[in-house]
Order: structure tokens, then sequence, then C-alpha cells
């Protein structure tokens, strides 16, 4: 017995190690997981193994500390003591190292850690808190149950005897992968000589994958074109993997799209990829059962807020709430006192990291009070948490992305939530409104596809429609997402709609969001400092060195 808890501690202890010294990821944000609410940790399990010395010891502290936790010790942490890890010692790992965690590790410390996000922002750790900030008390955070091994969906053929074969990579999953392959055998029935192959494939998996299988162009499985997020093209077009839209479709193909869509596909002075929808930013969104109209100005908002801030603990109401772990969630508002995280921020030969800077003090001096001054907030929630606030009726307000919407819509939400969705207000003392990062879907073409008129054609013409108004509408009707081109947006079955038209105008608040790879390595060093401050562990000014500190030390890994 004694050995087989001496193996289980070690196992535990192994893969907190392993967590520390992980590094990162780039995703764009995705809502997390549908979780439920946990109890709080028994203090006594907590003082036995803390975060703070799991972080510690597997990154800047010795073997000998790490090892100091003994098997009885181990096993007196419960599942649900280990669910309190605060959102800043969670996020302290790094995506990636998180990810390094065996299914063996999930099943002993009862903690769960599934990705949650794709793209830039990076990762949401889904094994979030119960209590959030030790200054504060919270309420009990989400517990989410493992997700199960994904079965690979098989490839689907729209015309397998048609004359030309082209192949498409989707990162889209259900239920917009539906969608494609019902567009495919559309295309079809009126274009006989085309077949298209819809691959499902995961973010993660394109970009790692896609290169390699360059280098077997005649391979059916190697895609001819792609159908995947702007972050990619950051990733794609410095080797001229893929082509450039004026090479592959024409001069001005891209005029018809909204700037914003446009503007995010441009790397080094070209675009590199066809609008498919717009969006992935940020916005207000409010509960009209709380707060029936949406604030114009912060001012404004946090004075609506405090009314709504009440109670502690598991009681607690919050006037507003949003992630406070991730950059993603930091730049709307540095562009809101007139700074952005990068200097030169479409090009990748001349960007850096502008984050020490008198802007960056004043945003995080301004958020910082939004937690401790004004305390309309809970300092220190993480994605999961904020989002089942605003769920559960116990937030007024939220900041999340025009991804979420359809989860504020069940039938079983809409009981305590009535969906409000505004631009995030304007900040008084510049006048200025945050900016949320746009991004958007693309078509993206490989290379090797432009040199064969046959594949090129049958892409185009699939590309452009895809592009229709007709198509674009029902795409945004249908998946709630912005359409991108001009006209699609300013038809009526966009600009009526509640939700839509509430996104769009949202939108054009936006700056689009770099694709070089210097904006990852902004994200990374935003991370850390950025939580400090919110759990007033740090001055502003001393976070924006920090900050441009560790930009700095990784600036020869942020070029392409």
């Amino acid at each position: 017995m004694h050995k087989m808890l001496k193996a289980l501690a070690m196992l535990v202890i192994a893969s907190f190690v392993l967590a520390a010294c992980g590094g990162s990821a780039t995703n764009t944000p995705v809502p997390a997981a549908t979780s439920t609410t946990a109890a709080a940790a028994a203090p006594t399990a907590m003082t036995v193994m803390t975060p703070t010395t799991a972080m510690t010891t597997g990154s800047a502290g010795t073997p000998t500390a790490m090892m100091a936790v003994t098997p009885t010790a181990m096993m007196a942490v419960t599942p649900t003591a280990m669910m309190a890890v605060t959102p800043t010692a969670m996020m302290a790992v790094t995506p990636t190292a998180m990810m390094a965690m065996t299914p063996m590790m999930t099943a002993t410390a009862g903690m769960a850690t599934t990705p949650a996000m794709t793209g830039t922002a990076g990762m949401a750790m889904t094994a979030t808190v119960a209590a959030a900030t030790p200054t504060t008390a919270g309420p009990a955070g989400p517990t989410n149950t493992p997700a199960p091994t994904a079965t690979p969906i098989p490839p689907v053929s729209s015309n397998p005897n048609a004359k030309t074969t082209i192949t498409l990579w989707t990162k889209e999953g259900e239920p917009t992968l539906s969608w494609i392959e019902k567009q495919a055998k559309a295309f079809s029935a009126t274009h006989t000589d085309v077949n298209i192959v819809v691959v499902n494939k995961g973010v993660e998996d394109i970009k790692s994958q896609f290169p390699t299988s360059l280098a077997a162009p005649n391979d059916p499985s190697t895609p001819d074109f792609l159908w995947t997020v702007g972050d990619h093209i950051g990733v794609f077009a410095p080797g001229n993997l893929i082509a450039d839209v004026d090479t592959a479709f024409g001069a001005g193909y891209n005029d018809k799209f909204l700037k914003p869509a446009s503007d995010s596909a441009k790397y080094n002075g070209k675009s590199w990829g066809v609008p498919l929808s717009v969006g992935n930013h940020l916005m207000l969104m409010y509960n009209k059962k709380l707060v029936p109209t949406a604030p114009k100005t912060f001012d404004e908002l946090i004075t609506m807020a405090k009314a709504q801030t009440t109670g502690s603990g598991n009681n607690a109401t919050y006037g507003l709430v949003f992630n406070q772990t991730e950059g993603f969630w930091l730049n709307p508002f540095l562009a809101g006192f007139g700074g952005w995280p990068l200097l030169n921020p479409d090009n990748a030969n001349t960007a850096v990291g502008t984050l020490n800077t008198p802007e960056m003090v004043k945003t995080l001096q301004f958020l910082q009070d939004l937690n401790f001054k004004d305390k309309i907030t809970l300092p220190g929630a993480d994605y999961a948490t904020a989002d089942q606030l605003f769920k559960d009726g116990r937030a007024a307000f939220l900041i999340n992305g025009d991804w979420s919407p359809s989860g504020y819509l069940t039938d079983s939400v809409k009981a305590k939530l009535d969906l409000g969705i505004a631009p995030i207000p304007q900040i008084n003392s510049t006048g200025l409104w945050p900016a949320p990062m746009v991004a958007g879907v693309y078509i993206m073409v490989a290379a090797p596809t432009v040199g064969n008129a046959d594949k090129m054609k049958a892409v185009k013409d699939f590309t452009d429609y895809l592009t229709t108004t007709p198509v674009q509408v029902d795409f945004a009707k249908t998946q709630t997402r912005l359409p991108a081109t001009t006209a699609a947006n300013a038809d009526p079955a966009i600009t009526g709609d509640p939700i839509l038209s509430a996104e769009s105008a949202a939108l054009l608040h936006g700056k689009p969001q770099p694709v070089v790879p210097q904006m990852r390595c902004a994200f990374d060093a935003e991370k850390q400092p950025m939580q400090d401050v919110y759990n007033n562990k740090q001055s502003p000014a001393d976070a924006a060195k920090a900050m441009q500190a560790s930009y700095d030390a990784n600036a020869s890994s942020c070029k392409p």
C-alpha cells in the first residue's frame, strides 16, 4: 500500500514539474466548456500543498523542495482542493505545459485540464477556481469533466466521379462542418466537373501538418486550400507555403470585404487570405433582467455596476466580470488609452513590442481600480468563471467574444439571463473607445495549387460561391457569425437581427489583430505581470516594465 501511495505522489509531482517547464501556444479564443459549480476547497488540504509551492518548486525552486511532499501529504489533497488553484497560479503554467499533463494526472488529482480556446489569445485552463483571489471572497468556480477522445471525422466528397478534385482542410467542427459539406455539394451540383473533399482538422493540426503535407503534392490527402484562422498567415506566409490573394485570385479581389476583415489578412504588405467571416472580437454583454440598457461610457458602467455588486462568497453578485488571465482582454483597453502592444503590427521585419509605455501604465491602473477601488469585479477571474457567473445571473455585465452568444440563448440560461450586446464603453478620460482585436476565418490557397490551372479554377469558383451575398447571409444566420462582405453585412437579414447587428456595431470599434509572430510574444509577455496587477501584487508601472523586459528577452524567437 505504501508503495502504491508513493507512486501516486511521484506521478502528481512529475506532472507539476512538467507543467512548470512547458512553453506557450498560439490560439484564438473560443468558448470554454459548459461547466457546473464546484464547492470550495478544504483549507486544511490546501495547506498541505499550495498552488504557490507547486509552481515555485517546479520553476525557480529546488528539486529537494519538490520532493519534500510526502505520499501521505499528496493523498491529503482532495480533488476539490486541487480545484482551488487561483487563476494567477493556474495561468503561471503555460498552455503547452498544461496540455502535457497526462490523463493519469487528471484522474489521480481530480483536475481536468482540457483545451478551451483556439487562436492567438491562448488556451483557457478549464480546471478553474474555487476562490479566484486570496483578497476577495469569490464564488465557487466551474468544474469540468475531462473531454473524451475525439473520434476522427472522415472526409466527405461532394462529387466523387468528377474530373477535378480539390481538397479542403477546415478547422471547423460541427455544426459548421456540416454547413461546409452542404455548400460543397450545392456547388458541385452546378459545377459537375468538380469534386470537393472536405477534411476536418484541428487548428494546431493544420499548423503542424500543412507544411509537411506540401512535400507530397500528388497525394490525394494533401490540401489544395485551407479554411482556417488568420493566425496561420503569420506561420505560412513567411515560407511562401500559401499564395498571396492577388496572385491566386487577381488584383483587388479582397476589395469587396469589410476593411477589418481584409486588413486582418495582411502580412508584410500583401493579403494572404480571402475572408469568409469577420469578428472574433470582444463586446460588452449585459443581462437585461438586471440592467435594461447598455452604458455608453465607462463611468456610466461603473455607476450601474456598483448597484449590482453585492454579497460575498457563493452569494456574491458582480457588476462586471471578464477574463483577467489573458492579454486578449487587456489590449482593447490599451487602445482605449491610446496604446497598442506592437509598433508596425503588420510587418514581421519591423514589428516591435511597445509594452512599457505611459498608455500601458494608465491602462493597468484603470483595470486595477475596477478591482480594488470601484470594487465591481471579481479579481483574478478566468474565462470559465466569468462565463458561468453571467450564465447564472450573478453578473450584470460581461466582456466576451462573438463566439459566445449562442451559449447565452439556450432555454436553461434564458431563465436567468436576457442577453443584450453593445460595444465596450468609451473611456471617459481619453474620449477613446476600447478597440477589440478583430480577426476572421479565411480561405488560404496552398502555393502549389496556383500552378495547376484546373485546380486553381475550381478553388476560385468555389471561393466566389462562398462569398456571394446569399451564402454569406445564410452562414451568418445559421452559424451566428458576421459575414465578411460589405454587401452581406448591409442585408436586412443581418441589420434586422438584434444579435448580429449588435455584433456589427461593436466590430466598428475594433482593430485588426496582428498576424505577425511578434503578437504571440506580446501576449506571453503581458500575461503574468497583468495578472499580478489584477491581483494587487504589482504596481502598474512595474508590471509594464516587466512586460517589456519579458518581450525583449524573447525577441529573437518572435521573428519568422
